[in-house]
C-alpha cells in the first residue's frame, strides 16, 4: 500500500483532531517541532521513520501500521 504525503499527513491530523489534541500538544508528546508537524500535516514534507515512531506514539496508533501505510515496512 502506498501513501502519498497528502494522505499521510490527512491521517495524522485526522487523529490530532479526534483526539483532540492541538498542532502544539502533539509536538509537545512527539518531541517534533510544531512547524515540521504542520508541513508534515499539509503534505509539504515526508517523515522519516524515527519521526513517524515519535508520532505514532504521540496519537496513540499503532506503529507497524502507520509505518507500512507510509510504505517504510
Amino acid at each position: 500500500m502506498t501513501t502519498d504525503r497528502n494522505d499521510l499527513g490527512e491521517i495524522l491530523k485526522q487523529r490530532r483532531r479526534t483526539m483532540p489534541l492541538t498542532l502544539k500538544e502533539v509536538a509537545a508528546r512527539s518531541g517534533v517541532s510544531p512547524s515540521h508537524l504542520g508541513r508534515i500535516e499539509r503534505g509539504e514534507r515526508f517523515p522519516s521513520a524515527p519521526v513517524l515512531r515519535k508520532l505514532a506514539k504521540a496519537l496513540e496508533l499503532n506503529e507497524s501500521e502507520l509505518l507500512v501505510s507510509a510504505d517504510y515496512l
